[in-house]
């Protein structure tokens, strides 16, 4: 009875030619290929090579199961995007995703466009907060949060880097003289530090407790600001004062409880996410933690 392997087997060496590189593609020996051809046309009782100028050429037998293994390969193809396609969709629930304003504003968006595309029964659930939920007591399901390092009892995967700079309004002047800044209470405290350190507390004009207030604030020309690369890099009102802050760099962490990883609604989250996000961070590696 024909199997699949031997329709592989006919169509790698139609297509090639010769044995030894039909033989690599398979990853076989030449002379596997070559007894399991012979035994192949021993139980067809017909040939399905003639070998002229050194090459193997199909007899019309051997175009026939050519044809056959070309139907084969993309029935297999079709049934393969129709399931999964289909366990896609069965994939469904809510999951509840935290994170930071600037993150949610400007980059979750789009990863939730492509989560809704791939996984339409799952249902994003989006908390806003600077503050890390508890994740094992199941405040959140899915936390997306800038660190150095994550937080104990967490798993999870490095979304990218994360970088920040001083933007002002767009002009020919590239010279920041006035400052926006967070209230003591709000904001990174990394931020904090080295606007405390390079910013004269005098030139600081307004604080907010908002970064949407923040951002809007440096785009109507109000002062300077520091904000993140994605977010200042993409505004075409701003213009960057200076190189990003080396101390101010951070790193993009997608984070869970270890129970949750398993499910398949987070994990689907994960795997969407994970890939979106090497793009819009510039990231080709994601450890986990």
């Amino acid at each position: 009875m024909l199997t699949s392997r031997d329709l592989s087997l006919v169509e790698a060496v139609a297509r090639h030619g010769r044995l030894a590189d039909a033989a690599r593609e398979l990853k076989l020996d030449p002379s596997t290929v070559f007894r399991r051809l012979k035994a192949l046309e021993a139980l067809l009782e017909a040939a399905l090579f003639e070998r002229r100028d050194g090459r193997y050429r199909a007899t019309d037998p051997g175009r026939r199961l050519v044809e056959v293994a070309g139907r084969v390969t993309l029935e297999l193809q079709a049934v393969q995007r129709e399931l999964t396609r289909t366990g896609s969709a069965l994939v469904g629930g809510t999951v509840r995703i935290t994170a930071p304003a600037d993150v949610a504003n400007h980059l979750l968006p789009a990863w939730l466009a492509a989560i809704a595309h791939e996984h339409p029964g799952v249902r994003p659930e989006v908390l806003v907060s600077d503050q890390l939920l508890d994740l094992q007591r199941g405040e959140a399901d899915v936390a997306i949060r800038p660190t150095r390092k994550p937080p104990t009892g967490c798993v999870g995967r490095q979304l990218g880097p994360l970088r920040s700079a001083a933007y002002m309004r767009r002009s020919r002047a590239a010279r920041a003289q006035r400052w926006l800044a967070y209230t003591a209470s709000s904001g990174p405290q990394a931020d904090a530090r080295w606007m405390a350190t390079h910013v004269p507390a005098t030139a600081v004009v307004a604080r907010f407790d908002d970064f949407a207030a923040l951002h809007a604030a440096a785009r109507e020309g109000l002062g300077a600001a520091v904000l993140p690369c994605f977010v200042g890099d993409a505004d075409p009102a701003l213009q960057r004062v200076g190189e990003p802050v080396a101390a101010l760099q951070s790193r993009l962490w997608l984070l869970c409880a270890p129970t949750m990883r398993r499910i398949p609604s987070v994990a689907a989250v994960f795997r969407t996410i994970s890939r979106e996000a090497a793009s819009a961070l510039g990231s080709a590696s994601t450890p986990e933690a």
